[in-house]
C-alpha cells in the first residue's frame, strides 16, 4: 500500500487577516467614540483596542517563515527560526469559510495556526482541508503536554 506524500506548508503573513484586524479595530475606535462615555474612558478604551489590534497583527506576521509538515502517518513538525518542534499532533481544528485554524500540540509547545488561501500555497492548503475531512479527526492521539 502506497502512503500518502507529505504535506508542506510554508507560511506567509495573510493579507487578508491583516486587513480584518485593522477593520476590526477601526469599528471598535469608531463605536468607542460614539459611546457617549467620558472622554479619558474614551482615550483608555481606544488605547486599549488599539494595543490588542497591533498585538494581533504582530501574531499575524510572526507566522511569516513559519512551516508545517504533515508526515503521512499523521504527525506535525513545526518549524520557526526558534527551531523545529517534531511530533506534534492535531489538537483541534475549525473551518470557517476560506479560514483553516489549527491547534497543534508537542511535547513542549502547542502551537495555533490560521491559516487563509494567501498565507500558504493554496494547493497545500486544500490538501490539508482533504486530510482533516477524510477521517483525521481533532485529538486522535493523547496531548503529549503535561
Amino acid at each position: 500500500m502506497k502512503s500518502a506524500p507529505t504535506i508542506d506548508l510554508e507560511l506567509r503573513a495573510s493579507r487578508t487577516l491583516r486587513l480584518g484586524v485593522g477593520v476590526v479595530a477601526a469599528l471598535a475606535v469608531l463605536g468607542i467614540a460614539w459611546s457617549g462615555a467620558a472622554w479619558g474612558l474614551q482615550l483608555l478604551l481606544v488605547a486599549l483596542a488599539l494595543v490588542l489590534a497591533w498585538r494581533a497583527d504582530m501574531r499575524l506576521r510572526s507566522a511569516r517563515g513559519m512551516r508545517l509538515v504533515l508526515a503521512p502517518e499523521g504527525d506535525w513538525t513545526v518549524a520557526t527560526a526558534a527551531g523545529a518542534e517534531p511530533h506534534c499532533v492535531l489538537v483541534h481544528s475549525a473551518e470557517l469559510g476560506p479560514l483553516l485554524a489549527l491547534t497543534l500540540g508537542g511535547k513542549v509547545s502547542r502551537h495555533q495556526v490560521v491559516l487563509m488561501p494567501d498565507s500558504c500555497d493554496p494547493q497545500e492548503l486544500r490538501r490539508v482541508r482533504v486530510w482533516l475531512r477524510h477521517g483525521h479527526a481533532d485529538a486522535q492521539k493523547p496531548l503529549p503536554i503535561q
